[in-house]
């Protein structure tokens, strides 16, 4: 059909322009992964025909963006000393302030895929790789801090995805990682904490993992209790949660 003519020729030029980004700044560079979300996008939007390529993408953006904070593999993430160790060569402190993450962690990708040019932004400005300004130049500490955040974002991201496959292993999985990744960069009294607990939790319930629900929802429970108050409309909906477990 037109319409699927006109997704494989965007897809052409995505891939043209990711592979001439790639001449510039190699193959594990950050500034590739709007690129390697928009293709996982257009992937994903062609149906299950495209799962596998779509899977493959968003796993790249993890391993690169696992590459950016310093790690070499998902097992690094679970060692909070491998992470701190890291930190501390690199000369920046796990003692961070936790920030709140951009309100589009919750973003599920391809269940709309906008063909934008891949030669610029949504507005058609050309996309620039570098600050044009060095004095908006981020300070060490506060690029890290969007580094792991991205990280974040990018395994939750893949979890989503499997689970929306019914892959609910791997979903499991990737939502650990998550956790991982929150609990030794932002510390188990933070926001990013409490929203990839509560997601672990979700994903075990449906696979019948009672106990180890309710165990998450818990931790999550006493998070969102101190971030947010025990009478905080987000406090209660995860008792909600907690007592169906309970209940199942």
């Amino acid at each position: 059909s037109g319409e699927s003519i006109e997704e494989e020729d965007f897809e052409q030029k995505l891939v043209e322009r990711l592979k001439k980004e790639e001449s510039h700044c190699g193959d594990m560079a950050p500034e590739l992964c709007p690129l390697l979300m928009r293709l996982a996008q257009v992937r994903i939007s062609e149906g299950s025909k495209r799962h596998g390529d779509a899977i493959e993408t968003l796993e790249r953006i993890c391993r690169i963006r696992l590459s950016v904070v310093g790690l070499t593999s998902y097992a690094d993430i679970t060692a909070p000393d491998t992470i701190t160790r890291q930190q501390t060569a690199d000369g920046v402190s796990l003692n961070i302030p936790p920030g709140s993450m951009n309100s589009n962690t919750s973003f599920i990708p391809g269940l709309v895929s906008p063909l934008k040019s891949p030669t610029g932004s949504a507005s058609g400005a050309p996309s620039n790789l570098t600050s044009p300004n060095a004095a908006n130049v981020a300070t060490p500490e506060a690029t890290q801090q969007k580094n792991f955040e991205a990280l974040l974002q990018s395994l939750t991201i893949l979890a989503t995805y499997f689970k929306l496959l019914g892959r609910f292993q791997e979903a499991i999985e990737f939502y650990e990682h998550a956790q991982a990744v929150a609990a030794a960069r932002f510390g188990t009294d933070s926001v990013q904490f409490a929203r990839a607990v509560t997601q672990g939790a979700e994903m075990l319930y449906y696979q019948g993992y009672y106990d180890e629900a309710i165990r998450l929802y818990e931790r999550s429970i006493a998070g969102a209790e101190v971030l947010f108050g025990a009478e905080a409309t987000s406090t209660i909906a995860l008792l909600h949660l907690l007592g169906v477990c309970y209940v199942a």
